[in-house]
């Protein structure tokens, strides 16, 4: 399944790598295109640009025509108002009077008209009034030559028609001439309603009713200049009032004109940041594309030489298969010396045997070379610091890896003496058909000393089904399960499923920096530890395994793994008659 994973993603990064190309030169296309249309777009928008700002010129001129006109206009409106007031004031002074000859003509009754009618040579004075007011209700052409007695008691013989001329007489458009006809008259001296009153009561009041309607004349004659100006000031306020709303029309109908232009102009501009935003993504994604062939175009070679190299070793995947099994299977408790001998016989067989040839379709002797492991760099160790498949284990049974007696001072991870990595030419590298170069890497990186023999003992540790015996007098095993327990310390924290009461029996102390459960078969309830540990899926080491005392009996079932598992759900254990439920990141170590 590796393989096939490993030859996937080397084929679907050639395939990304040539999706890749076609996308560019597709970019290409639509760059072009693209930059044709913001060329295309930022004319239009520019030439509605230039329309705007000539209509808008257009506008400000005729809204200066339109202020000047409007401030002419008001001008001439405070004028008329001024005019219209005065004159109203001026009438208004005037008014008693005429009140004053419609009050003498009140006097007035048919008992002393007809007493006057009746007279047959009244007085001169008298005469003389009658003759005023037989004038004053003539019309302009029509003056009466004829203003004997003997003509005005024609003018009194239907007395209520003549009154009701006097009453309704138009004081405010008097004939210049009737007043031209009677002015000497009126400014005599003995024209005096008093004095004539001596001769005739009803002459007496019509004396009055004269003298008032020459007065209110004198007033007219004085406010008629100022009605003549208040006419032409009128007439030119209609004029100016017609003009302004002619241009205020046009400019309105300009302001419309130029909101439709300055919409367009805005609808354009739009389109044309659209078509920058686009043209800017379309160059960000051309960039991008070319610098990701440029960073990849040396890769292409090396994994298309990677893809022919898989497809050459499809063939011999089965016989690695089987070398990686028997070094795990069977070279975890012998010494480097032995494990050297016991993969030669491993060589050996499989070259004598053909039964085992048709495993391969290259000699076994090949070598298994890998590069030697070092240490990732700052970036590669953040990208790697997952928990690897490979340390997941489904198995019933345990293994110890222990050492030989005679070699029992040393311990079972230490630092190779003297070994140099190009002395396997013509050995079977088993480490590189379980692990690849950025396992073994994450490896040191995680505390593992940098020594073949090391990277041996992790790779049994890490691929065999039983939980791993860790024989380790100088703590070089402890330190490299503290770094892989630091690890994963965000994996364990991030899937604890346990509430936070129920994990009081694992202190501080007890978990200690790395977040590495450490347990002794001496404490109580250490069994319950490692359940817990086992349910949030902790790393847990179980220290000070002697071979007096062994491995106690009630962990066989987790040392067995046997697990119960239900329709691809959790995995379940039963230990001192209690179930739990065992993380699929639980790990177990035992060391002595």
């Amino acid at each position: 399944k590796e393989f096939e994973d490993r030859k996937l993603r080397l084929e679907v990064g050639l395939e990304q790598l040539d999706r890749c190309g076609l996308a560019t030169n597709t970019l290409k296309t639509e760059l072009k295109e693209v930059k044709l249309r913001v060329e295309e777009q930022a004319s239009k928008t520019n030439a509605l640009l230039e329309r705007v700002e000539v209509d808008r010129s257009i506008v400000e001129q005729q809204n200066a025509l339109a202020s000047v006109e409007q401030e002419r206009t008001n001008k001439i409106f405070i004028e008329v108002n001024d005019l219209v007031a005065e004159c109203q004031t001026d009438l208004a002074a005037a008014q008693p009077i005429v009140q004053a000859a419609l009050a003498a003509l009140k006097t007035l009754n048919k008992s002393n008209l007809t007493e006057l009618k009746s007279m047959g040579s009244p007085p001169a004075e008298v005469s003389e009034v009658t003759a005023c007011v037989m004038c004053l209700l003539a019309k302009a052409d029509h003056i009466p030559r004829d203003r004997s007695w003997a003509a005005s008691r024609r003018m009194m013989q239907d007395v209520p028609r003549w009154m009701t001329a006097m009453e309704t007489l138009d004081f405010n458009n008097i004939p210049q001439p009737c007043i031209d006809a009677i002015w000497k008259t009126v400014h005599q001296p003995h024209f005096d309603d008093e004095f004539i009153k001596t001769k005739s009561f009803a002459a007496s009041s019509l004396c009055r009713w004269v003298k008032k309607v020459v007065d209110y004349h004198k007033v007219r004659l004085m406010v008629r200049p100022k009605e003549a100006r208040l006419d032409s000031a009128q007439e030119r306020l209609k004029i100016s009032t017609a003009q302004l709303q002619k241009v205020q029309k046009k400019v309105a109908t300009l302001l419309a004109k130029l909101d439709e232009i300055e919409q367009q102009y805005a609808t354009a501009l739009e389109a044309k940041n659209q078509l920058e935003e686009e043209l800017r993504n379309t160059e960000l994604k051309m960039q991008r594309a070319q610098r990701l062939l440029v960073s990849l175009g040396s890769e292409r070679g090396r994994w298309e030489q990677s893809l022919k190299f898989l497809d050459a070793d499809r063939g011999v995947v089965d016989g690695d298969s089987l070398i990686g099994v028997a070094f795990v299977v069977y070279a975890g408790p012998l010494l480097t010396e032995v494990r050297g001998e016991f993969m030669s016989q491993v060589k050996q067989l499989l070259n004598d045997n053909p039964f085992y040839n048709i495993l391969f379709t290259k000699e076994v002797r090949r070598p298994f070379i890998s590069p030697p492991p070092t240490a990732p760099t700052e970036e590669e160790g953040k990208t790697e610091a997952k928990i690897p498949e490979g340390d997941q284990k489904d198995s019933t049974t345990t293994i110890e890896t222990k050492i030989d007696p005679a070699e029992e001072e040393k311990p079972l991870i230490a630092p190779i003496e003297s070994e140099d990595p190009t002395e396997v030419d013509d050995e079977l590298d088993p480490v590189s058909t379980l692990f690849s170069p950025v396992d073994i890497a994450k490896w040191t990186s995680e505390g593992l000393p940098d020594a073949k023999r090391m990277t041996e003992n992790a790779a049994v540790a890490l691929s065999h089904k039983m939980w791993p015996l860790l024989v380790d007098p100088e703590n070089q095993a402890l330190r490299w399960v503290q770094g892989r327990a630091l690890g994963r310390q965000k994996a364990i924290a991030d899937s604890a499923q346990v509430a936070d009461n129920e994990m009081a029996p694992l202190t501080e102390s007890t978990i200690g920096h790395s977040k590495l459960i450490v347990v002794r078969q001496t404490e109580k309830n250490y069994i319950d530890t490692i359940l817990k540990a086992a349910t949030i899926g902790a790393v847990t080491l179980i220290e000070g395994i002697l071979a007096e005392s062994g491995i106690d009996s009630a962990l066989e079932p987790l040392l067995n793994k046997e697990y119960e598992t239900l329709s691809n759900g959790p995995r379940h254990l039963i230990i001192n008659d209690k179930q739990v439920t065992v993380h699929p990141a639980f790990s177990l170590f035992l060391r002595t």
